[in-house]
């Protein structure tokens, strides 16, 4: 992920411009509280393809061992809402660009509604849909010699809808910047 510390002095003026305005979507970008649910019958009906993409890429990459059961089925499908409601409300906000962020430790999703098992098997198997920008964490190394490392900057991992996602949405008839009718936070 690109800092504005990174953006070369060799690069063009409209480069640059290009590269802060993407640096500024990803900081601007909006939490993904995967809380979302699918309420317009059209809705369901992407979620329940999209469940099933998931689950036929697990059949064919031979990721899962076994077949889910009715209650792993359903957790993956309040998984798939969730990230679905969360990539439509971000891509209709232009200051974020259609960036969400959540960070990828396991720990981070305790208690949550979504397993951090079930986002990661969503993620990646939904890859030729959304867009990643790995999180990163810079440390130094404190302020005395041998002491403790600090953390200094941090990033979560950012995900955006790709315009193949978008496209599917509003194939199967879901407003990608009315979804609040399908979709509810």
């Amino acid at each position: 992920m690109e800092t504005m510390e990174t953006i070369s002095s060799e690069q063009s003026y409209q480069e640059q411009q290009v590269n802060r305005e993407q640096v500024q979507q990803l900081n601007d970008a909006k939490y993904a509280s995967l809380t979302s649910r699918a309420v317009s019958a059209r809705a369901r009906a992407l979620v329940e393809r999209l469940t099933g993409r998931v689950e036929w890429e697990e059949l064919e990459k031979k990721t899962r061992k076994t077949k889910r059961g009715e209650e792993a089925r359903f957790t993956l499908r309040r998984a798939v809402e969730g990230i679905i409601g969360d990539l439509l409300r971000a891509h209709s906000d232009k200051k974020s660009g259609g960036w969400v962020f959540r960070s990828r430790k396991a720990n981070s999703f305790s208690g949550g509604e979504v397993s951090y098992r079930n986002f990661a098997t969503i993620v990646k198997n939904l890859d030729n849909l959304i867009e990643t920008k790995v999180g990163y964490q810079e440390w130094s190394n404190g302020f005395d010699a041998g002491g403790p490392r600090l953390p200094i900057r941090t990033k979560a991992t950012r995900f955006r809808a790709k315009p193949e996602f978008i496209q599917l949405c509003e194939r199967n008839g879901v407003d990608v910047f009315a979804h609040r009718g399908s979709l509810h936070p």
